[in-house]
Order: structure tokens, then C-alpha cells, then sequence
């Protein structure tokens, strides 16, 4: 499905995440999951995508 390819890719991104911050992980699961249940629909990578270069600059 769209949002594991999209999961996949935010965790293999190296750019988009770092292992030293697990607090923006579990902020951006909750976000993806809202975004998830929000839409179901081609936004919901685009969701992932733009949450992990978000915390990217936070």
C-alpha cells in the first residue's frame, strides 16, 4: 500500500531522519497516522514526505 512504500522511503531517506531523534519519530507517527486516517489517498506519502522535512529543519 501507498502508506508503507511512503513509511519505507521517509526511513530509508537519510536526509529526512535522524536515530538521535526518536521524540520527532513518534511526533511524525502520530501526524502519519492522522494524515492516514485523514485521507487514505495519494497526499498521505506526500503527508509523510513534507512531516520528515519539517523535523528536518525543526
Amino acid at each position: 500500500s501507498s502508506i508503507l512504500f511512503a513509511f519505507a522511503h521517509y526511513i530509508f531517506t537519510p536526509l529526512h531522519f535522524s536515530w538521535s531523534n526518536f521524540a520527532s519519530f513518534f511526533i511524525f507517527a502520530a501526524v502519519a497516522s492522522f494524515l492516514y486516517l485523514k485521507s487514505k489517498s495519494l497526499w498521505t506519502p506526500i503527508g509523510f514526505h513534507a512531516s520528515g522535512y519539517l523535523f528536518t529543519i525543526l
